[in-house]
């Protein structure tokens, strides 16, 4: 095996890493169940009498580790490695750690993928030999100590270490970008106009990034290069910069690199000083959840997501994004105007700023909550048709107020329920979760997220109008009406 020629020096490769399944031979870090129970004799100093009979079922005993070995290249590290691989194997049920052995195994060598039978050599420089090129299995057979015994019918595991041998002249191929540490980099990043972050992060890109062999069996450090030529920092915009992989010279003869793993890109969002605009800065199917998280930069707090699957319709509408689409500017320019619309009509009310600014908030949240809050609601269509009664008595106590017609607004409102329970005569089976769709129909905020999704929404747009208008109306004919009393 090669070795490190200088601890200094950050190009480094390691060919016999730890397994995969560390969990079967590390030391525990938490306390000990207390309901097992015991598979023979128990209390006794020392092995004897132990009776063995349980084992991690966690672990991955058919492919324990794996490795790729060079043409030539000596195995006796790679032996003693092997070797000295401990498994705990307990006397209790379930599986107790604490309640278990650490034994070795003794390991045969078969060729290709035979595992069972005979021509199985003991490991040894001999039984495996790095001039013949070729895969390989190891497989071990748990030593029992002196004193203990299997429980009848148990059969301990088999693990079993892959190896494979190339051939005269081929070469490891690094397959793996360390994404625990170099991704990180890779991350989109949000950036004032000139902002002096900018350059502090172009000082702290990384000079290497580690690579691993499809098994993790080697892992080398690759040189890398970074070209931000195409960012304009003094222009708003969407850029993307590229980092170049390289493998040193000094394992180039030992190993290749995927050619997918050669070229990086990393995208780069510069806005304007003082825009409101939210990027979705990233979205990577790799993490688990479907979670937000802040990422503080430039002054200001983007986000990003996170999530294991692909998001459907309804979890993007909720999240908090808001892409700057020209279509979703738009939608916000008409939603503040209907809001607008609607909070000058509640300051025509009364001579109060502070009424007047309290009814508006008031007024504004109910709108944004409306959806969300009829879920409370009984989707039965008894509840359904209480909920709209309810509404249309609060209907009519407006058109009470604002025209001070009593009969105006008790014939509004017998128009409106001698219609609804008409309707719900005749199909009673309509008003089931009649009230959400109400709700999300009227709801100002709920049209605005089709335009969030890209969609451009010629109803939406008809509806912001109108309802601007409507209340730019009522506020006129509240404020002549003030006048002329």
């Amino acid at each position: 095996m090669q070795e490190d020629e200088s601890e200094s020096e950050p190009e480094t490769a390691e060919t016999v890493p730890p397994p995969k399944n560390m969990a079967i031979f590390q030391e525990p870090d938490t306390q000990p169940p207390e309901t097992e129970t015991a598979c023979g004799l128990d209390g006794l100093d020392g092995l004897d009498g132990k009776i063995l009979c349980s084992y991690d079922s966690g672990g991955n005993y058919d492919s324990f580790a794996a490795y790729t070995l060079n043409y030539g290249e000596d195995t006796s590290e790679l032996i003693d490695t092997i070797k000295n691989f401990t498994f705990y194997i307990g006397w209790t049920e379930p599986f107790n750690v604490y309640k278990s052995f650490s034994l070795y195994a003794e390991w045969t060598v078969y060729t290709g993928t035979a595992q069972d039978g005979d021509g199985g050599m003991p490991l040894s420089p001999e039984s495996l030999d790095s001039t013949v090129p070729g895969t390989y299995q190891v497989k071990g057979t748990l030593i029992l100590p002196k004193g203990c015994q299997w429980k009848d019918g148990f059969i301990p595991p088999v693990p079993v270490i892959p190896i494979s041998i190339l051939e005269n002249g081929e070469k490891k191929l690094l397959t793996r970008l360390n994404d625990a540490d170099f991704s990180y980099y890779l991350q989109p990043a949000l950036y004032e106009v000139n902002s002096s972050y900018y350059s502090y992060d172009l000082e702290s890109l990384p000079e290497y990034a580690l690579t691993f062999t499809e098994d993790y069996s080697s892992a080398v450090m690759l040189d890398t290069h970074w070209d931000y030529s195409a960012v304009d920092i003094s222009r708003p915009g969407t850029y993307t910069a590229h980092v170049q992989l390289t493998l040193p010279e000094t394992y180039q003869q030992e190993y290749s690199l995927d050619p997918s793993l050669e070229t990086c890109s990393k995208t780069i969002y510069v806005r304007a000083s003082g825009t409101l605009c939210l990027y979705v800065q990233y979205i990577d199917n790799r993490f688990a959840g479907d979670w937000l998280e802040p990422l503080e930069e430039a002054s200001i707090i983007p986000y990003y997501l996170t999530s294991e699957k692909e998001l459907t319709d309804t979890e993007l509408e909720n999240s908090h994004f808001i892409p700057c689409t020209d279509s979703s500017l738009f939608a916000f320019f008409l939603l503040g105007a209907a809001l607008i619309a609607v909070g000058v009509f509640l300051s025509s009310l009364t001579d109060n700023q502070g009424l007047a600014a309290g009814l508006g908030i008031a007024v504004i949240l109910l709108n944004y909550y409306s959806v969300s809050l009829s879920e409370y609601v009984s989707s039965t269509p008894v509840g359904a048709l209480a909920a709209l009664l309810v509404l249309i008595l609060a209907a009519g106590a407006v058109v009470r107020y604002l025209t001070r017609n009593s009969n105006l607004a008790y014939g509004v409102c017998l128009v409106l329920l001698a219609a609804v329970a008409a309707l719900y005569f005749v199909d009673s089976t309509a008003f089931e979760g009649l009230l959400p769709t109400v709700m999300s129909a009227l709801s100002l905020f709920e049209r605005f997220y089709t335009f969030v999704n890209g969609v451009f929404d010629l109803t939406a747009v008809f509806y912001y109008l109108t309802v601007a208008a409507l209340f730019l109306f009522l506020s006129v004919q509240s404020l002549e009406k003030r006048r002329y009393n």
